[in-house]
């Protein structure tokens, strides 16, 4: 199957496993206000999805900006998919656990996600508080995380592709630079990397993505928008506005901008070695011949198994010859 056929497939089955759980209203929590281009295209993808439904949206918020308020009961929590379920990015899991233990009467969907726990003491403690969340649905990405959460957790448990194939390419077909280069080695650079004996041809160019080098970019929008935020939320009887003036300036400028570098990063390549998961899904969408290499827990093999191993054109870079 080509790249083309296997998103429309895995879009479509995103439209139809998830939007049946979201209420008339919802909230979009967690959203990726840091430098991930990855997270990035999970969000882009989960605003594509929702267009096809017909809810309302309440409101959102960052992955460190969690309300920590109620809600009405008839209001769907929608949680950012992706990698941190688990031990592996606790910091950011943990704001989600804290923002749960007060919506134990609301729809909550963790849109999906990669599981995973290095400690048995800690998915315990997991497992006792979501088992208070009686109406959570638990997404996972890849059969793997879905086994896992269906043998340790009480939750509903529903197994759906990541959230970025919802993305329609032709939205990223304005960033898209003309191939002239070969090879791009995709090059993580966190405690997720793991070194692996595999031949990447010579020479390819190495890089991680280029907003996790280029502070230029954090401190251009990141830090600006935080800072004109914290400012005006000084400000008496506008702290509301505020954060609604700083969540707009994330959707307006820099979603797009972290979009338009992604794209502008893969497309000039023809092949591109990955050891990030949504640099996989990312050149995917752009039809680029692509090998991965995984992580250091298997996420990026455990989502290839399980959506895309009949498409022609993505392999594991242990297959190369």
């Amino acid at each position: 199957m080509n790249s083309s056929d296997k998103i429309k497939s895995l879009a479509g089955m995103l439209q139809s496993r998830l939007l049946p759980f979201i209420g008339k209203e919802y909230v979009l929590y967690g959203l990726p206000y840091y430098s991930n281009i990855g997270d990035t295209l999970i969000w882009e993808g989960t605003l594509q999805m929702l267009r096809h439904g017909d809810s309302r949206c309440r409101g959102v918020c960052g992955w460190d900006r969690y309300p920590m308020r109620p809600l009405p009961e008839d209001v769907t929590i929608l949680i950012q998919g992706g990698g941190y379920f688990g031990d592996v990015w606790r910091k950011a899991w943990e704001r989600v656990l804290g923002e749960l233990a007060i919506h134990k009467d609301n729809r909550v969907v963790i849109l999906p996600s990669s599981i995973w726990y290095d400690d048995p003491a800690v998915l315990e403690k997991d497992v006792r508080l979501l088992s208070g969340i009686k109406k959570l649905v638990i997404c996972a990405r890849d059969s793997r995380s879905y086994d896992f959460a269906r043998a340790h957790f009480d939750n509903e448990t529903l197994l759906a592709p990541d959230m970025a194939f919802a993305i329609d390419p032709e939205t990223l077909s304005e960033w898209i630079l003309p191939e002239t280069r070969d090879c791009l080695y995709l090059k993580r650079n966190d405690k997720e990397f793991v070194e692996r004996d595999v031949h990447i041809p010579a020479p390819a160019d190495v890089a991680d993505w280029p907003t996790m080098s280029d502070s230029s970019l954090r401190e251009r929008l990141v830090y600006g928008i935080d800072i004109a935020s914290k400012m005006v939320r000084k400000i008496p009887l506008v702290s509301r506005a505020a954060g609604a003036l700083n969540d707009s300036a994330y959707y307006h400028i820099y979603r797009k901008e972290m979009l338009s570098r992604g794209v502008q990063f893969i497309s000039p390549y023809r092949t591109v070695y990955t050891t990030r998961l949504h640099g996989l899904v990312l050149s995917a969408l752009l039809d680029k011949q692509t090998f991965f290499l995984d992580n250091s827990y298997g996420k990026v093999s455990a989502l290839y198994s399980t959506w895309l191993q009949d498409t022609d054109n993505i392999k594991p870079a242990a297959d190369v010859r």
